[in-house]
């Protein structure tokens, strides 16, 4: 993996796998967005889809990570949100991607409360 690689335009996505397939390079872009970011909601399509899925090597394809720190924290930035697990966020973030997006792009939430 590479940490905040490079891509189309200069833009940095947070980091990129990248492996040779058959002679042929593939990369897999991976946003990371901690829960309390104000775009936690649109970040997947603002920046991973639009920005770093769209190199042509990583054919669409991407991961969103979200980082879970407990209900307590702020989510988009809002310290009141009702969210009271990494379950539920999922749930939440699941449920803002476009249907065309859904079989490209993953989302896991990363449950760092425990």
């Amino acid at each position: 993996p590479i940490r905040e690689g490079y891509m189309k335009d200069d833009n940095r996505c947070d980091i990129v796998f990248s492996k040779l397939i058959n002679g042929r390079r593939k990369i897999l872009p991976v946003e990371v967005k901690g829960q309390w970011h104000p775009e936690l909601y649109s970040a997947f399509d603002s920046q991973l889809n639009r920005l770093y899925a769209i190199h042509p090597d990583a054919e669409g394809q991407g991961i969103y990570l979200v980082l879970w720190f407990g209900s307590d924290e702020k989510v988009a930035n809002r310290k009141k949100h009702g969210i009271n697990s990494a379950e539920e966020l999922y749930l939440n973030i699941q449920k803002q991607i476009p249907e065309e997006l859904k079989h490209l792009m993953d989302i896991f939430v990363l449950n760092l409360a425990i």
